[in-house]
């Protein structure tokens, strides 16, 4: 509750010193009461996943709709809302960069510019199959490579003086 005169209640101030921010994302579907989100152990666990997050985001923009601007939990929710839209945009930005190393590690290997643009973004996925034919290609040819190189280094070894 707001005071026209900006003192607030007892009770209000217990609240404030008491205050924990929790991590909503860990529950985003239960529905939250003041002492949930004003402090308790609620929402502390494992990390979210996709959906998760996604529910998590929408669950926080919902308490911001439902929330006096002034009132503690819609400055929580906020809070909260901003460090999981930043963090998501950190992690999309980690995936995308992971996603060109992985591109570029497999041109270095052999496999071209057009077939490493097929590499799917999630690793868990399997290589599409030119890009397993460029790998088995690359490998042959430098097996061929490594043999020439092998029979070359021994006839040189065995032309030596020392012999």
């Amino acid at each position: 509750m707001e005071n026209d005169d900006g003192i607030l209640s007892e009770a209000e101030k217990e609240a404030i010193q008491k205050m924990v921010l929790v991590n909503v994302l860990a529950n985003p579907c239960q529905e939250m009461g003041d002492e949930e989100v004003l402090g308790g152990e609620h929402g502390r666990g494992e990390e979210p996943d996709g959906l998760n997050e996604a529910l998590s985001i929408a669950a926080l923009r919902q308490i911001l709709e439902e929330c006096s601007p002034m009132s503690l939990r819609h400055q929580q929710a906020a809070r909260v809302l901003e460090k999981c839209l930043d963090d998501n945009v950190r992690m999309q930005d980690w995936h995308r960069q992971a996603h060109r190393q992985r591109q570029q590690q497999l041109v270095t290997r052999g496999v071209t510019r057009e077939h490493a643009e097929l590499l799917p973004e999630d690793a868990s996925h399997p290589l599409p199959t030119p890009i397993m034919e460029d790998l088995a290609d690359f490998g042959r040819q430098s097996l061929r490579e490594d043999i020439v190189t092998r029979r070359t280094k021994a006839r040189e070894a065995f032309q030596g003086p020392w012999l």
